[in-house]
């Protein structure tokens, strides 16, 4: 308490000079500054403090509270200990087949439990080349993962063209892809965390044997979920717009009007 009063004298020192100052506590001050034979540090804080006007007066219960209720209230907490909560990864292997049979697309989602759920589509349409069945793909598994409220998500790929297309490295020259990776980008939105990298072929062999089955309308094991597509996932063909009048025949009321008029 001696040492509040020296470091405010200090603070305050202008104010000090100026004017009586009364300083309220129940401790006795007083006595310790004002002892002759006090030495040491508080000898040294006392000379400091003579030449100021300071009285000590007993200070009432009220005005102590309040001190004390402000410190309280306004005292920084310490910093939370809760660790930030991080999403779980999920990860994403998908794969295409395109042979004389037809084509097929697959996705395997591995869940942060190791659980593997597995996704098979014939890709039964018009225009489905080699490219296009590659990011259907890519589409099948990203809805999918979308419905399992998957938040952070790792895309594995043996397709350097796609990879270089979603990871920005490449450019989509040809419209009907362009059109795929802007689907894809719009997909990003729904992930907190979205990346996708490039693997061997060699080690995607059960999304290559999925897309196979699905290309040659094999039958399927249960535990996959197969559909087949008979339209693409994005519209690739420039349709003109077609315009439809609202009345393509003579105006039903005039009939009616020229009786009233007559």
């Amino acid at each position: 308490m001696a040492y509040a009063v020296v470091m405010a004298a200090r603070k305050l020192r202008h104010y000090l000079q100026s004017f009586k100052i009364k300083v309220p506590t129940s401790f006795p001050l007083r006595d310790m500054f004002e002892n002759r034979e006090a030495s040491g540090r508080i000898g040294k804080w006392a000379g400091q403090l003579a030449t100021y006007t300071i009285d000590f007066i007993l200070g009432s219960t009220i005005e102590s509270q309040v001190l004390a209720d402000f410190i309280t209230d306004w005292t920084p907490a310490e910093p939370s200990q809760e660790q930030l909560i991080i999403e779980a990864l999920w990860q994403l292997e998908y794969y295409k087949a395109y042979c004389q049979a037809g084509a097929g697309a697959s996705a395997i989602l591995i869940a942060p439990s190791d659980t593997q759920l597995k996704y098979a589509a014939r890709l039964d349409f018009q225009g489905c080349m080699n490219n296009v069945a590659e990011y259907e793909g890519l589409l099948l598994g990203l809805h999918k993962a979308r419905a399992w409220v998957a938040r952070r998500l790792s895309i594995r790929s043996d397709s350097k063209l796609i990879t270089g297309h979603v990871g920005k490295s490449y450019k989509a020259l040809k419209p009907e892809l362009s059109k795929y990776l802007v689907t894809v980008r719009g997909m990003e939105k729904h992930f907190l965390g979205f990346s996708i990298q490039s693997f061997p072929k060699k080690q995607n062999k059960l999304a290559d044997k999925l897309a196979k089955v699905a290309a040659q309308k094999d039958q399927l094991q249960p535990d996959i979920f197969f559909k087949t597509l008979k339209h693409g996932s994005v519209n690739c063909t420039d349709e003109l717009e077609k315009f439809i009048s609202a009345i393509t025949s003579e105006d039903w009321r005039a009939i009616i009007m020229a009786y009233l008029v007559e």
